[in-house]
């Protein structure tokens, strides 16, 4: 006697047969059948009966029930993308920046190539222009800039603006990974893509995360402009 499946289920069967109907028998099912015991090993216990299909490809018959496992597995969070291409003042890409946003804020990594070795101040500004003949200065200020905040260890601080530095190995290579909940992607505050764009600035000297209006970080080495993905 045939049974019910679950409604989930029942509606990949339906979108498979309108592709490519072909004929279907749904009987009860037995503890000594292999299908039986495939498809109850895929499904857990919400399904208890088998499929039997006549002429119906094995392949076809696994894809269904993949399906049907997908469909609760699909994330609850769309994440927004992001990512600059970094020049140098010659204009030269020397490296890479990606974003995304996460349900508390953006996922940063950074990998760049031909800096100087040591460590190098790095922050989000405000404008999404990066022009070498300026030196960079077309990027204008910080992302969020407060007066006598610059710095993640100010006690008035920290500006959305601010990262952590990069370091930067003796073969000139560096890469960081950051986390920050004072910017976003997309939506939300301080958006690095709203109407006038934003980029990464990376400076020649490392950032004290304290002293104004930059923390000592000196003239600007790279900029990348922030683009959605």
């Amino acid at each position: 006697m045939p049974h019910l499946l679950c409604a989930g289920f029942t509606l990949v069967i339906v979108g498979m047969l309108t592709i490519a109907p072909l004929p279907l028998a749904i009987s009860g099912s037995t503890p000594h059948d292999p299908l039986s015991r495939r498809w109850t090993n895929k499904i857990g216990t919400v399904i208890h009966q088998s499929i039997y299909v006549e002429d119906f490809p094995m392949k076809t018959y696994v894809t269904v029930a993949l399906l049907a496992l997908a469909l609760p597995l699909a994330p609850a969070f769309a994440q927004d993308t992001a990512s600059a291409q970094l020049i140098n003042n010659t204009g030269k890409t020397i490296g890479t920046a990606k974003l995304r946003q996460g349900p508390k804020g953006v996922l940063i990594h950074v990998k760049v190539s031909g800096l100087a070795p040591g460590k190098h101040g790095l922050h989000l500004h405000s404008h999404g222009e990066c022009d070498p003949k300026t030196g960079f200065k077309s990027a204008k200020g910080h992302v969020g800039k407060v007066a006598d905040a610059h710095g993640l260890m100010n006690p008035k601080g920290p500006e959305p603006g601010d990262l952590p530095n990069i370091f930067v190995g003796a073969d000139g290579t560096g890469e960081m990974e950051t986390f920050t909940t004072l910017v976003s992607i997309g939506k939300g505050d301080h958006n690095l893509l709203d109407t006038d764009g934003s980029t990464f600035v990376i400076h020649e000297k490392p950032d004290d995360h304290i002293t104004q209006p930059i923390g000592g970080a000196g003239s600007r080495v790279a900029c990348g402009i922030i683009k959605s993905d």
